[in-house]
């Protein structure tokens, strides 16, 4: 069951809590960041602490002005405030309301002590100063609170991917961390459609995941439609996709409730 929490709300909740976070505990975290830079070769990374119970930057480096065109200064005296002003209106709704209270939800149902062994990843857009959208990916590790199991602090690096990324969806992961902070393990992944158009089932789609529900291989659909058996697996990733479902089993039961088909 997930925990509906938005970032703002959570924000707004945090503010000016009153626990005390080791020093060394964030140093840790942050050794840990500086270490996985190490694997980014496409991009000059963004080192950033975020107090979330001041909602402001503890540690923010000048590569921010590579991706946003806009000084450095301007985010240490804005805040979180200042960051969410140049998300694109768009992905801020989903990091907001989906991304976050997912991340929210899973936080709740792990153990406390166990926080600082994932990693939460996700893309958005961020509009430079010269109202050009670039694509950035964030990973970042939390600080929580012993009372509630929600972020005090937020621990990470961004990196621009423009270069690479070619469509407007938005993809979270968690993973977990071995001890030697160099094996990932996926845990959860979603994905996500700012654009409400684009997680429509289409009408050859339809068509498609009836057959597949019908028991018709990838083959048999191809045949029956003259069409590649590429194409189908196409369609059927498309809709896994969309519908943010984990196998075919999902899908169908997914277009059978939502009486899709």
């Amino acid at each position: 069951m997930r925990l509906h929490v938005s970032f703002t709300d959570h924000l707004c909740n945090i503010n000016n809590a009153n626990e005390i976070v080791n020093e060394q505990t964030v140093n840790t975290l942050f050794n840990k960041f500086s270490r996985l830079a190490g694997d980014v070769h496409f991009s000059f990374p963004i080192f950033y602490v975020i107090d979330y119970t001041k909602q402001s930057y503890l540690c923010l480096t000048d590569s921010i002005c590579l991706i946003t065109q806009y000084d450095t200064q301007e985010f240490i005296e804005g805040g979180t405030e200042r960051l969410v002003s140049i998300i694109q209106k768009e992905d801020f709704k989903i990091f907001n309301q989906k991304i976050f209270g997912s991340t929210a939800s899973f936080l709740k149902k792990t153990e406390q002590t166990e926080h600082d062994k994932y990693i939460f990843s996700f893309n958005f857009r961020v509009q430079r100063k010269d109202k050009v959208l670039s694509s950035v990916w964030q990973q970042c590790s939390y600080i929580t609170s012993n009372e509630t199991g929600l972020p005090l602090y937020n621990i990470g690096i961004v990196t621009d991917i423009t270069a690479i990324k070619t469509d407007n969806t938005m993809v979270q992961y968690i993973e977990r961390v071995d001890e030697k902070g160099k094996q990932k393990k996926l845990i959860e992944r979603n994905i996500y459609y700012p654009n409400e158009e684009d997680t429509i089932i289409t009408k050859k789609e339809k068509t498609v995941i009836a057959y597949i529900s019908d028991g018709l291989s990838s083959k048999q659909i191809a045949d029956k439609l003259k069409i590649s058996e590429n194409t189908i697996d196409n369609h059927r990733q498309n809709m896994l996709k969309k519908t943010n479902t984990k196998n075919v089993a999902e899908l169908v039961a997914f277009v059978i409730k939502n009486r899709i088909i």
